[in-house]
């Protein structure tokens, strides 16, 4: 199973955007093997942009990156 957290408090207009986010990764990711890892959901200060944080076990790491087309 994947963990995937938010590390921010979304304002009601971006609880849903937030949401559709956490199942689209849910659903690309499902049925692959990964090892001891979790993806963070972040917004930096002054941004409207949501960005991932991939921690853990670098192999895993990055083959997720790599099926969510993050190169």
């Amino acid at each position: 199973m994947i963990k995937i957290e938010v590390g921010f408090a979304p304002h009601a207009f971006e609880k849903a955007m937030v949401e559709q986010t956490k199942e689209d990764i849910e659903n690309r990711l499902q049925g692959h093997e990964f090892g001891r890892f979790k993806i963070v959901l972040k917004k930096p200060p002054s941004s409207q942009q949501i960005a991932l944080q991939f921690l853990g076990d670098p192999e895993s790491c990055d083959k997720a990156r790599r099926l969510l087309g993050i190169y």
